[in-house]
């Protein structure tokens, strides 16, 4: 072999041990990378689904206050050529879709990594891909919408280092903080402006039944207070009835309390026959808008209760962010088992989720 050959042949030694010393610098938490990509993967889904109902909660508000200015020409044709000049329109809705992006890009980043590929390999796709996922150009348009922005930003300039160094596994310790720091706190903060939209649509349509039933009680009142007193059976056994059902709508967790019917007294007066039949008639409506008003209070409790283990699930993925984080750190894993503490954190956010759903059919 000539000293040429020997050369090439040390130096190409040379740079596969630098590698090797540089990747093997940082302990890579293998079980925790493992146990935090799973409950990712499954947090990630789930919360996109509450980032898609939030975005159709949003379309609802902005068609309600529509609904103030009902003097709004409604339009008349539909340009395409014209769309395809113009921008995408970027919002908060997009923001937070890409957040989950980035941080799964750079999820698949650290598997390929941990199963033994060749960095130059990774950087050429997946690298590219995360740059290509870049917020830059979103920050203007995105200005004031989500405070992802920033914690996308830092994420990325944090990976471009660590391609830089070669040490990407290392950047664990930097990455995993900023994800848990900003990111999914963050989408718990998130959680608040979910239910205020929310809250501001079911208080809309509450508010409609609860005048339409104080307008029918008036009518039932008025009715009723105009009626023989030799009816007095009936007609209280109707107000009985309706002041049951309010007095259980009235300590509801959401909305006020409706005001009981109560009749003043009467002298004899003339004798409606038809009256009781009519009195039964708004009793009848009555409940039925004192079913739908329950109603609302059911929906936005199943949503404040679907936030709730929302919240929680986000936790258990913070944790196992942690965890991760501190195998990193100390260069050793731990022999904590958290499956059984996960598994029903995710039971409860999909039956709090369907539940949710189900009350809106």
């Amino acid at each position: 072999m000539t000293y040429i050959h020997l050369g090439l042949y040390f130096k190409k030694i040379s740079i596969s041990l630098l590698i090797f010393f540089i990747i093997s610098c940082s302990v890579v938490p293998k079980s925790e990378f493992t146990d935090y990509q799973r409950v990712f993967t499954q947090v990630r889904q789930i919360s996109e689904d509450v980032i898609i109902d939030y975005a159709v909660a949003k379309k609802e508000q902005e068609q309600l206050k529509q609904r103030e200015n009902i003097q709004d020409a409604r339009k008349s044709s539909f340009n395409s050529k014209q769309l395809l000049l113009s921008n995408i329109a970027v919002d908060d809705i997009v923001i937070r879709l890409q957040a989950w992006k980035i941080i799964d890009a750079y999820n698949k980043l650290l598997t390929k990594l941990i199963a033994g590929e060749e960095i130059e390999a990774v950087k050429n796709n997946l690298f590219n891909h995360l740059l290509s996922l870049s917020v830059n150009g979103l920050r203007s348009a995105a200005a004031n919408l989500s405070p992802s922005v920033a914690a996308l930003n830092a994420i990325l300039i944090e990976v471009q280092k660590a391609f830089e160094r070669h040490k990407i596994i290392k950047s664990i310790e930097k990455i995993s903080p900023i994800i848990r720091s900003k990111l999914i706190a963050t989408m718990k903060i998130d959680s608040e402006l979910f239910y205020r939209i929310r809250y501001g649509i079911n208080n809309y349509h509450y508010q409609i039944i609860r005048t339409n039933i104080s307008r029918h009680i008036g009518v039932f009142i008025k009715l009723a207070n105009s009626i023989d007193s030799s009816q007095d059976n009936d007609v209280y056994a109707l107000v009985d009835t309706l002041n049951e059902r309010l007095e259980q709508i009235s300590v509801s967790a959401t909305g006020r309390g409706f005001k009981l019917i109560n009749l003043t007294p009467r002298s004899a007066k003339t004798r409606d026959i038809l009256a009781i039949p009519q009195l039964k008639v708004l009793e009848i409506q009555i409940l039925m808008l004192l079913a739908q008003a329950e109603q609302q209070n059911l929906i936005l409790e199943a949503y404040g209760d679907m936030l709730t283990a929302y919240v929680r699930l986000l936790g258990q993925m913070d944790l196992r962010l942690r965890l991760m984080q501190q195998a990193a750190i100390n260069g050793g894993s731990g022999s904590i088992n958290l499956d059984k503490d996960f598994e029903i954190a995710l039971i409860k956010m999909q039956q709090a989720f369907l539940y949710y759903q189900k009350t809106q059919e």
